[in-house]
This record gives structure tokens, C-alpha cells and sequence, in this order.
């Protein structure tokens, strides 16, 4: 993640987003020591008949 924080400096960016799952408790615990502020999204999606 320090890579990750390093690269998105270099090109400017404010921040650095991704998604994980709720019940993935693990990665939950790894982000929230590196303080990464979670945010809770809606995600839609919609099966269109073939």
C-alpha cells in the first residue's frame, strides 16, 4: 500500500479508492490499520434477459 499511496502522490491524486467485501473481517482489519476510512456504497446490479 505504501507503493500504492507512492504512485497515486506521483500523479497527484488526492486519494486512493477500492472495494472489498463486508464479510471479507480480515481485509477490514488490515485497511482500518493502515486508516483507510470506509465508506458504505449502494451497489446495483441488473440482469438483462438473453
Amino acid at each position: 500500500m505504501d507503493a500504492v499511496a507512492a504512485g497515486a502522490r506521483l500523479l497527484g491524486l488526492a486519494e486512493v479508492q477500492w472495494r472489498s467485501p463486508v464479510w471479507n473481517e480480515g481485509a477490514v482489519r488490515c485497511y482500518d490499520r493502515l486508516g483507510a476510512h470506509a465508506e458504505e456504497k449502494l451497489r446495483c446490479t441488473l440482469s438483462v434477459p438473453g
